[in-house]
C-alpha cells in the first residue's frame, strides 16, 4: 500500500496564502488611491501655475491693476494654495497607508515562504523514508532469496 504525503499545516498554508491575496488586494487598493490622489495634486498644480502666468501677464511692468482684479487673482490663487497643500496632505497620508500595506505584504510573503520552505523539507523527509523503506524492502527480499538459494542447493 503506497501512502500518500500530507502536509499537517496546510490548512495554516492556505490561511496565511488567502491573507497575502488579501493583502495584495489592499495595497493595489492603496496604489490606486495614491495614483488618483496624485493626479488631483497634478490637476490643482497646474491650475495654479495657470494663474500665476495670468498674473504675470497682467501684472507685468508699468501696468496699473485695478484693486479689485488684484483682490480676485490673490484670493483665487490663496484658495489654489490651501487646495495644493491640502492636496499634498493627502497624498502623503495615501503614500502612508501604501507603505504599511507594503509591509505587511512583505511579511505575510515572508511567513508563506517559510511555509512553503517547510512543506518542501517535510516532503523531502517523506520521500527519502519512503526510499529507505523500499531499500530496507529490498534487502530482505535478497536476502529471502539467498536463503532460499542456500537450502535448495543443499538438499
Amino acid at each position: 500500500m503506497t501512502r500518500r504525503f500530507r502536509y499537517v499545516l496546510e490548512p495554516v498554508r492556505l490561511q496565511r496564502d488567502w491573507s497575502l491575496m488579501d493583502l495584495r488586494q489592499r495595497l493595489a487598493a492603496c496604489n490606486a488611491a495614491v495614483a488618483a490622489q496624485e493626479r488631483k495634486t497634478g490637476e490643482l498644480q497646474g491650475q495654479a501655475e495657470s494663474v500665476r502666468q495670468a498674473w504675470r501677464e497682467i501684472a507685468g511692468p508699468a501696468r496699473a491693476l485695478r484693486p479689485d482684479t488684484l483682490q480676485g487673482y490673490s484670493s483665487y490663487l490663496a484658495q489654489l494654495e490651501r487646495g495644493l497643500a491640502e492636496a499634498a496632505e493627502a497624498l502623503a497620508a495615501r503614500e502612508r497607508e501604501r507603505a504599511h500595506a507594503a509591509l505587511a505584504v512583505a511579511q505575510a510573503m515572508r511567513e508563506l515562504d517559510a511555509l512553503e520552505r517547510h512543506k518542501a523539507d517535510r516532503h523531502a523527509d517523506f520521500i527519502a523514508a519512503g526510499d529507505k523503506a523500499q531499500m530496507r524492502d529490498a534487502d530482505d527480499h535478497w536476502s529471502i532469496l539467498r536463503t532460499r538459494r542456500a537450502h535448495v542447493g543443499q538438499a
